[in-house]
């Protein structure tokens, strides 16, 4: 890869085309599925810790292997559950960061509305055409 780009370069292709980011809207919409994903995911393995427990406590009394496999088991389902609850949060924060960003877009925007309209009235009000107008008043 790092001989085809200096090739690239000494040959004088041009840089690769970026791909273009997604939309706030779009990146939030992908985001939200995934979020819906993972908590189905977790809605699972919940179901998969109450199973654990409940054969756990069938074979305590008589086979305590097996009751220490389910509880093994248990625990590798709730570490998968934290993680995905991580995973969660992460997405969340996202979503939070790209509402800002939307905000800050219709911002940018009104601000740029603002300058253009107080340039196009700063042109119309110059001070020649002040000074024409006071000597008209007089």
């Amino acid at each position: 890869h790092v001989a085809m780009s200096f090739l690239d370069r000494l040959m004088g292709s041009s840089k690769p085309q970026q791909q273009r980011a997604p939309e706030v809207a779009t990146a939030i919409q992908q985001i939200n599925e995934a979020m819906g994903m993972l908590e189905k995911k977790s809605e699972s393995l919940d179901k998969k810790i109450l199973g654990c427990v409940v054969e756990a406590k069938k074979h305590a009394p008589k086979n305590k292997d097996k009751a220490k496999q389910f509880l093994k088991r248990k625990k590798r389902y709730e570490k998968q559950q934290q993680d995905i609850a991580a995973q969660i949060d992460t997405l969340e924060s996202q979503i939070a960061a790209l509402d800002m960003v939307g905000v800050q877009q219709v911002t940018m925007g009104a601000l740029r509305t603002g300058t253009s309209a107080l340039k196009d009235a700063a042109k119309q009000v110059n001070a020649d055409r002040v000074a024409d107008e006071m000597e008209d008043l007089e």
